[in-house]
């Protein structure tokens, strides 16, 4: 078994335990948003961290309303920017806590009075001493240079802050109840990804495609693919698709598409039908049984409400990628040319 996928099977531990240990920080900082009346956000992660960070804006802004934008760093780092981060709330996301680019914006931040979060995999890291608030993933050591129990773990985490903010019992209990049954839809992610992940062996290049709330996990397919696969893959909105990207098809092209019940869902069946006309070579991801069953695609286990559901569709997404580089005859483990902690600034 690869350390990759050791990982990944830690996952439904890992989430059991995040609310417990988060629970006292997670009351205490929206105490402090609300009491500052705190609007906006900035979000800054590199890599995976970035796609969480992206999941934390559909989060935040769809359920406690506050406005959550990518931060960018590099208006700090490089131009010694006049970034006027006062009065917001400023979120740094990294697995190891050491991402020096996000770390000058918290510093930054915290120096302006803005009410700063680290989110990571280590409570003693410089981006956690930084921050007003440590939100810690609590996953134990992650050693495959592929994220994959954090990525789930800050997912969760931006899950149940937007729950806290906005009081909402509804995605709370769904996140709560997510751990529980993570066991049955992980296994039925690792199976139909072991089956399916042998068919693409001879892909050169293609595209991942959702829409809302499982879009990050998209951007987060294509990014484990290219890591561990070294294939040239490229994840997208299915509603940027129609918008240029859309001319890069031609019959045969792969495309994984995560097609999730929800808001998203129609247009995500629409792409499907436009994808097949085009003669492209989809594989539909979705927990809908018609959908699978009409386009052999790959069903999995529904969580009852989408945001929640996204969990499925990011175990899946790490299963094939750690399958189909297995299928390639590559350790996903140890990829070419990438370490596990990557400093930028």
């Amino acid at each position: 078994m690869t350390r990759m996928l050791s990982e990944i099977l830690e996952q439904p531990a890992v989430l059991v335990a995040v609310e417990a240990k988060n629970k006292a920080v997670l009351e205490q900082l929206t105490c402090v948003l609300k009491k500052r009346n705190v609007t906006h956000a900035v979000l800054a992660g590199r890599g995976t961290s970035d796609h969480a960070c992206v999941y934390g804006q559909y989060m935040l802004g769809t359920y406690p309303g506050i406005v959550a934008a990518q931060g960018i760093p590099s208006c700090v780092t490089l131009y010694n920017g006049r970034l006027d981060l006062s009065g917001a709330a400023v979120v740094g996301v990294s697995q190891s806590g050491k991402a020096a680019d996000a770390l000058a914006l918290l510093e930054r931040g915290r120096g302006q009075g803005a009410v700063t979060v680290a989110i990571t995999n280590d409570a003693a890291s410089p981006m956690a001493g930084a921050a007003e608030f440590h939100l810690d993933c609590s996953a134990g050591p992650e050693l495959s240079v592929a994220a994959t129990k954090t990525f789930t773990a800050q997912l969760y985490l931006f899950g149940l802050l937007a729950g806290y903010l906005a009081e909402d019992e509804g995605l709370l209990t769904a996140l709560r109840e997510l751990p529980g049954r993570c066991p049955d839809i992980l296994d039925a992610a690792r199976r139909a990804a072991e089956a399916r992940a042998p068919e693409f062996c001879g892909m050169k290049d293609g595209f991942v495609l959702s829409r809302g709330f499982c879009y990050p996990v998209a951007l987060e397919a294509a990014l484990k693919i290219q890591e561990t696969c070294y294939i040239k893959i490229k994840g997208h909105a299915v509603s940027d698709f129609y918008h240029g990207p859309m001319a890069q098809m031609e019959p045969e092209t792969p495309v994984i598409l995560f097609a999730g019940r929800g808001a998203a869902f129609a247009d995500s069946a629409a792409m499907l039908a436009r994808l097949e006309q085009i003669g492209a070579k989809p594989l539909v991801v979705t927990d809908d049984q018609d959908l699978a069953g009409t386009h052999n695609g790959v069903l999995l286990p529904g969580a009852g409400m989408e945001a929640a559901g996204v969990f499925a569709y990011a175990f899946f997404a790490q299963c094939f990628a750690q399958a189909l580089s297995v299928s390639l005859g590559l350790d996903p483990d140890k990829p070419r040319l990438l370490n596990k902690v990557t400093v930028t600034r």
